[in-house]
């Protein structure tokens, strides 16, 4: 396979397709603790098995990776750096350039200077996106209430 042919999309076979339901099945049986270890094994053609730890994480994204094939879709895990571009972070939070350098003066997101621009932490965005989800959540529970106290949406 060429170089070029890595980033075209690879498309399941029926086959596969049957398999990975099959697989995604088993694997959703399987608990793990966020940030544990998965202790899965191998087994060859020929029988041998090869035991191994793998990181919850890697087990998730397998699972991701699965569903997705069980459904006919193509797949793929996209890797990200630990310290992103500007241009990256917005694009990861999915808001115009310039709404996230505003975000970086008002110091809502850290950011570090290099010779090659400002870097921003993956921790940085990730916990920035999950704290707006959680006021976003309070602030949607909280008008619910409201909504419900005041007898609102019935008729």
């Amino acid at each position: 396979m060429s170089l070029s042919d890595n980033y075209l999309p690879q498309i399941p076979s029926e086959k596969a397709v049957a398999a990975a339901a099959v697989a995604l099945r088993k694997i959703q049986t399987f608990s793990a603790k966020p940030g544990g270890i998965c202790h899965l094994a191998l087994l060859s053609t020929d029988g041998t098995r090869q035991p191994m730890d793998v990181p919850e994480l890697a087990f998730r994204l397998l699972e991701e990776v699965l569903s997705e094939m069980a459904c006919g879709n193509s797949a793929r895990v996209v890797s990200l750096p630990a310290q992103l571009t500007l241009r990256e972070a917005a694009v990861l939070l999915k808001i115009p350039k310039t709404h996230f350098l505003r975000m970086l003066e008002d110091g809502v997101i850290p950011a570090t200077d290099s010779d090659r621009g400002s870097k921003i932490k993956l921790t940085d965005l990730v916990a920035y996106e999950l704290k707006r989800r959680q006021m976003s959540r309070e602030a949607l529970e909280e008008l619910a209430a409201q909504a419900q106290k005041l007898k609102m949406g019935r008729e």
